[in-house]
Parts: C-alpha cells; structure tokens; sequence
C-alpha cells in the first residue's frame, strides 16, 4: 500500500486551490460579461421606446438600432403595458 507524501498531498492540493481560484474566476468574467450585455439590451430598448414614442417606422428602429423585429415589437408591447398603468 503506497502513501502519499506530505509533499504530494501539498502539491495536489495546491493544484486543487488553483482549480478552485480559476472556476471562480471565469464565473465572475462570465458574469460580468452578461452583466454588460442585459446593460446593453435595457440602453437599446430605452432608445427604442423613444423611437416609438416619436412614431418611427418600426423598419427604421431595426436598421437604426440594429434590433430584431421581434424584439422591437416585445419593447413595444412592454411600452404599451405601461401606458396602461
């Protein structure tokens, strides 16, 4: 039966440490990005809102902001939702 030395033990708990550090890490990176991105998605329908309020073509919001229709009609039925408020 074959023990492990402190030194191996150290080293692969270490190892385990390090593991540990850089799935944190990436988590928060990955975070952040989506972070950044649902920042950019609320700045967009803001803008679109705007847009809508001023009567814009719908086809002109989407070259504009480079939204999908689909997404422009889901800001605007929230825009309508809050009219009716």
């Amino acid at each position: 039966e074959h023990i492990k030395s402190s030194e191996e033990m150290e080293a692969t708990y270490m190892k385990m440490e390090e593991r540990e550090r850089l799935l944190k890490e990436e988590a928060k990176e990955e975070g952040r990005a989506e972070g950044r991105a649902e920042g950019r998605e609320e700045g967009k329908a803001e803008i679109i809102k705007n847009m809508l309020r001023r009567n814009m073509p719908e086809e002109d919001i989407c070259a504009i902001t480079e939204c999908s229709p689909e997404f422009v009609a889901g800001v605007r039925e929230k825009l309508q939702e809050q009219g009716k408020q």
